[in-house]
């Protein structure tokens, strides 16, 4: 993903990945809609496993890295660390999601609620498309949580 470059304000970019993500998560057998916007990239709405209620998943996959950053910051790992644009803020975020709903599948675990993944594509920028979106689905969720990881040595929660 971190070599799927998503700068906020290249749609096309944004849409790549927004495309990736899609593929991801409709093979883990998730419903997903696309939320298609005119000028930011498109949003992704992804629904997995079953119950009345929801718990909502928050990511972003927009980031502040302008197209081409990658070519003067490739991603590489060096002593199991991975580095690139976007990998903290949030791409790490989307990875974990994904690894998360395989577990669970593998394990033939059932969730108690359904899992309501929401992938916006202008956080960076102040969500101005999305966030009527964040709010609306926030409000039908007993929970919400954001996995963009935490900052700084100790990481840090962001909030």
């Amino acid at each position: 993903m971190v070599e799927l470059e998503s700068f906020s304000a290249d749609k096309a970019g944004v849409d790549a990945l927004s495309a990736y993500i899609r593929d991801q998560f409709e093979e883990l057998g998730a419903a997903v809609q696309t939320v298609n916007q005119d000028e930011a990239g498109n949003h992704l709405i992804a629904d997995w496993g079953d119950g009345d209620e929801q718990v909502l998943i928050l990511c972003h996959m927009d980031t502040v890295w302008p197209k081409g950053t990658l070519k003067v910051r490739p991603f590489q790992i060096e002593n199991g660390l991975a580095y690139g644009p976007g990998i903290l803020d949030m791409k790490a975020g989307i990875a974990n999601s994904i690894h998360a709903l395989k577990a669970i599948r593998s394990l033939k675990l059932k969730t108690q609620q359904r899992v309501r993944l929401l992938f916006n594509s202008d956080e960076e920028v102040g969500s101005p498309t999305s966030r009527l979106l964040i709010e609306l689905e926030a409000k039908r969720s007993t929970h919400v949580f954001c996995l963009e990881p935490g900052a700084g040595p100790t990481g840090a929660l962001k909030i």
